[in-house]
């Protein structure tokens, strides 16, 4: 994730190995920052008990808060608001993904993320989904 966390949040060197996403990736045509995340690899299991639900969810906070302040920066440089581009490889997404106990974390993380920043997504690309049912394989 590559920011500085508060203290006993995990830091972005500790949860690469379970949640792989490149939080500056670029800049896009537009000038909004692009960040990747390789969504069918997230490792719910070891994030939750490993570090725990509240241990990620400070470290998350902390990322949104420096993706913001980011922005921040760059309207201010640049003279227009800018948002992120958020591009999610979803290879390796499997059922795995859907069992209760993910889907409440990641509901969780979503809401923080929609309830305290909504202007920072401009916009987010799926890539690499899994076949549209009745589309074929």
């Amino acid at each position: 994730m590559g920011v500085g966390v508060g203290v006993g949040a995990p830091t972005g060197a500790e949860l690469e190995p379970y949640f792989p996403m490149v939080l500056h990736a670029g800049y896009s045509k537009g000038g909004h920052l692009v960040q990747v995340e390789n969504s069918g690899r997230i490792g719910t299991r070891f994030i939750l008990d490993e570090f725990g639900k509240e241990r990620f969810v400070l470290a998350w906070k902390y990322a949104l808060e420096m993706r913001s302040i980011l922005h921040d920066r760059m309207a201010r440089q640049s003279g227009v608001m800018t948002g992120t581009i958020g591009i999610r490889d979803m290879r390796a997404f499997g059922f795995h993904m859907l069992a209760r106990r993910n889907v409440s974390f990641f509901k969780q993380i979503v809401a923080m993320s929609a309830d305290n920043y909504p202007e920072s997504m401009a916009r987010i690309v799926f890539v690499h989904g899994p076949p549209r049912p009745g589309r074929g394989g």
